[in-house]
């Protein structure tokens, strides 16, 4: 098992990359997770031609699953056994923006739809008292 600083022969290439990563940022495992689920949402929000948040959502957790398959796979093959515990943690905290962001995107679709569609249900004003006038009462 590698120490702080220190990489065992059985580290994998995968590893050694996140871990020069880690070193040469500065930031935690966590913190590098929650900026890379939301770099890659805005990344692909702002290239799309229309907007649709859920497609981001979806590419980050494609993502996400794909780096902890590779984990699972290194923690096999270092370990004897796959902690599940931590890629559960390292997905959640992947897209936790994404999906905050996302699930506020949908809210408001669905708020502006409703009031669109009350308007639209809605008679106006001016159309009752146009009907008014053309259908006089007793």
């Amino acid at each position: 098992m590698a120490q702080k600083g220190k990489i065992d022969m059985d580290t994998s290439t995968t590893q050694i990359i996140k871990l020069a990563i880690v070193s040469a940022t500065g930031l935690s495992k966590d913190a590098l997770h929650i900026y890379v689920g939301m770099a890659v949402y805005l990344m692909l929000i702002a290239i799309t031609r229309r907007f649709r948040p859920y497609i981001g959502w979806l590419v980050v957790f494609i993502i996400a699953c794909t780096g902890e398959w590779v984990d699972r796979r290194d923690d096999i093959e270092s370990l004897g056994y796959w902690r599940w515990q931590a890629s559960a943690h390292d997905v959640l905290n992947t897209l936790f923006w994404p999906t905050a962001l996302t699930l506020l995107w949908l809210l408001k679709c669905r708020t502006t739809s409703s009031n669109t569609t009350s308007k639209s249900t809605k008679p106006s004003s001016k159309k009752i008292h146009s009907q008014k006038k053309q259908n006089p009462t007793k």
